[in-house]
């Protein structure tokens, strides 16, 4: 029978300790790493202004520019049947949208006073801030106000707060923190920053011919981040307006060749375009897309043979 002597023993377990540690200490690291923005969505990044909450992770972000942003600077009320804002103001610009998650064991309150002591040595303003019930409801918050239903927690766990921040732009910022029943917790940032008017007044224009249901027409270019976003900003507020619609991206392209090839071409073309306006922030989901080369002419003489048309559905 085989025998295991002491020595021999004593030196299994240790080689089994000293294993069980490596990979305790393997797992730590790779949590760690894990638990520092790996869980990030695609594409997001911080506000310039602020460090993270240790731990946290962006669960949803976008970036678009607004022509009008509801900023609530009263307590959620409900007035004619709608839950509301008592007061509230309106202003445009490059809306910065994050929600973070953050670590378990953590509340609100603690996320809130985090970003309290960030700001304390930026100069900054506060407008108006609430906490607990007096903020009124969490679902109008999270429903009504900023469109996403994560943020819907308890009453007395909430907290909330607009600042605007001194500097050569003017720059508004929003903060709400809340713990949902199930305990986890959010912090959302909104961050809205003054544009100029030029592309403000070109997508104002445009959402005009949108609802108007008139033919919009965007030629083939090569556009600027600035005329990007004007169109994205006018398809934002229409299909905030109306949260049943679409917008069909139809590309057209001149007959100069195969047909299949033009029409790949202008399938290819409002691929691209989508793609710069899923990157202002609109949902991909709601923008559809036809390219049906030469199919379908230019009807008049100012109308490019080679061109887009964005038609609502």
């Amino acid at each position: 029978m085989l025998q295991i002597t002491n020595s021999y023993r004593t030196k299994i377990s240790g080689n089994v300790l000293a294993r069980a540690r490596f990979f305790a200490l393997l797992w730590v690291v790779v949590y760690s790493a894990n638990s520092h923005g790996a869980a990030d969505v695609a594409g997001s990044e911080d506000v310039k202004e602020l460090d993270r909450y240790p731990l946290s992770s962006i669960v949803q972000y976008n970036q678009s520019i607004v022509p009008e942003y509801r900023l609530a600077l009263g307590t959620m009320k409900k007035v004619n049947g709608v839950l509301s804002p008592e007061n509230a103001e309106y202003i445009n610009g490059l809306l910065t949208r994050i929600t973070y998650r953050i670590p378990s064991g953590h509340g609100s309150r603690d996320a809130f006073d985090f970003v309290t002591e960030q700001l304390k040595p930026i100069p900054h303003q506060v407008v108006f801030e609430c906490q607990g019930r007096s903020c009124g409801s969490s679902s109008a918050w999270a429903n009504s106000q900023f469109g996403i239903s994560k943020l819907y927690g308890i009453d007395r766990e909430q907290h909330y707060r607009v600042v605007r921040l001194n500097g050569d732009k003017p720059t508004t910022m929003v903060f709400y923190a809340v713990r949902r029943g199930n305990k986890r917790v959010y912090l959302h940032i909104d961050r809205i920053q003054a544009q100029g008017a030029v592309a403000l007044r070109g997508a104002e224009q445009l959402l005009g011919k949108m609802l108007k249901s008139e033919r919009v027409v965007v030629s083939l270019k090569d556009w600027t981040e600035d005329e990007v976003a004007s169109v994205a900003a006018a398809i934002t507020a229409l299909l905030t307006e109306r949260p049943l619609s679409t917008i069909w991206l139809v590309g057209h392209q001149a007959k100069q060749g195969p047909f299949v090839r033009l029409r790949n071409d202008s399938m290819k073309y409002v691929s691209e375009f989508r793609q710069r306006l899923v990157e202002q922030g609109i949902d991909e989901h709601r923008l559809k897309l036809l390219g049906i080369g030469p199919l379908a002419p230019a009807y008049t003489d100012s109308v490019p043979e080679n061109r887009i048309e964005l038609v609502v559905e």
